[in-house]
């Protein structure tokens, strides 16, 4: 199958994986999206792997497994980004940003940079923000003072700058 054919299948087949994503999602609207999304593009990095007879029972074992992931991933986390991203958008640097694309892209960029992070660096992040040292972050979570250092400044450097804060 050529690139085209794939392509063309993959939007014939667009409407029926959106449906049973917005199940396998709970009708959560911006989770079947997301879904869907990361589903089209693992299928598009991919498709010299699917082959023709196994198109469809291939794209929706992705979805399945994309689904599951989200599930896992913002079941356990999902409170605590609600709060980091309010404690963020609560400090003086994004206080004065207004509702414009930009903006708007920024924090939904941030929510998603930390849907993913690994359960350890979410809870220094989450301690972080909400005020701890770095002392009482590594005695709280028994885990080595440099770590804690380290990971803050990464997480700094790579989440927090992009999102318009300091």
């Amino acid at each position: 199958m050529n690139r085209a054919q794939f392509d063309s299948q993959l939007i014939a087949i667009t409407p029926a994986l959106l449906s049973w994503c917005k199940i396998l999602c709970k009708n959560d609207y911006n989770n079947t999206w997301d879904v869907v999304q990361c589903t089209n593009l693992i299928a598009l990095e991919n498709y010299r792997k699917c082959k023709p007879q196994y198109f469809k029972t291939w794209i929706f074992a992705i979805a399945r497994n994309r689904a599951a992931h989200f599930r896992r991933e913002i079941g356990k986390s999902a409170d605590l980004t609600a709060e980091i991203i309010t404690i963020l958008e609560n400090t003086p640097e994004c206080a004065n940003t207004e509702n414009t694309a930009p903006d708007m892209l920024h924090r939904w960029n941030l929510r998603r940079k930390l849907r993913y992070l690994p359960d350890i660096k979410f809870r220094i992040i989450y301690l972080y923000i909400k005020g701890y040292t770095y002392k009482q972050i590594s005695h709280r979570l028994n885990i080595n003072p440099g770590y804690v250092t380290t990971q803050i400044r990464y997480l700094k450097k790579t989440i927090l700058s992009k999102t318009g804060t300091k």
